[in-house]
């Protein structure tokens, strides 16, 4: 991957104009008695080798507490996917089912999940791990909209069966590169071989309401 090659690459150059800057203080050192101009050129150049290893551990840390994050949210961002689907949440046929007028087919089943009741559990799940602009991009169809996948009818949670289809698996990314870090944002690279070939997913996440959430899903084949 390209981005690896330059992220390694920065690295390396990081590492060893660390390296360059101690051995330079060091050479200075081993050469006598330091004149005044010796000293003020050691201290600068020990002054920027300590913040260029200040820096990198930062980013160390940094990198690591977002993988962390990275993961805990793409666990719920494969639940999300399933539910677009139609297969992310249990349903019963056989107890008060919703039949096509037409054909007389069963079109939508009472849901028996014990996560969701209502369309606002729905809603607060998605929420939980989305921002409204990750949901109204890729998920626009769940619910709040003219004809969603769930609604309520007499106080029970139902699900459109008629709709199901197959569904993206985030679980089976594999996280390859955390980079854009900054305070407030970051994005993650997932990589799905071997079973999605060459697809990757990138996902910018976003500092907001006090934790982290995914504000927008890039999938594509490279």
């Amino acid at each position: 991957m390209k981005r690896l090659r330059i992220k390694n690459c920065r690295i390396i150059l990081i590492s060893a104009f660390t390296a360059i800057l101690i051995m330079a203080a060091s050479g200075l050192a081993a050469c006598g008695a330091p004149t005044d101009d010796d000293t003020a050129l050691s201290e600068i150049i020990n002054s920027e080798a300590d913040s260029i290893r200040k820096m990198t551990n930062v980013k160390d840390s940094r990198t690591e507490e977002y993988r962390m994050v990275t993961s805990q949210l793409v666990s719920k961002l494969d639940s999300i996917e399933q539910l677009s689907a139609g297969t992310g949440a249990g349903y019963d046929l056989w107890t008060d089912p919703i039949s096509d007028p037409e054909t007389g087919k069963v079109k939508a089943a009472l849901v028996n999940d014990s996560r969701f009741d209502s369309v606002d559990d729905i809603r607060s799940f998605m929420h939980s791990a989305l921002t409204d602009d990750a949901i109204k991009s890729r998920y626009p169809n769940v619910i709040d909209c003219s004809d969603p996948l769930f609604f309520e009818r007499n106080g029970n949670l139902y699900v459109d069966i008629s709709r199901t289809k197959g569904s993206m698996g985030f679980l089976t990314g594999k996280l390859i590169e955390i980079h854009e870090i900054d305070d407030n944002s970051f994005s993650a690279v997932l990589e799905h071989e071997p079973y999605y070939p060459q697809a990757t997913t990138k996902l910018t996440i976003v500092s907001a309401e006090g934790g982290w959430k995914i504000n927008s899903i890039d999938t594509a084949d490279i």
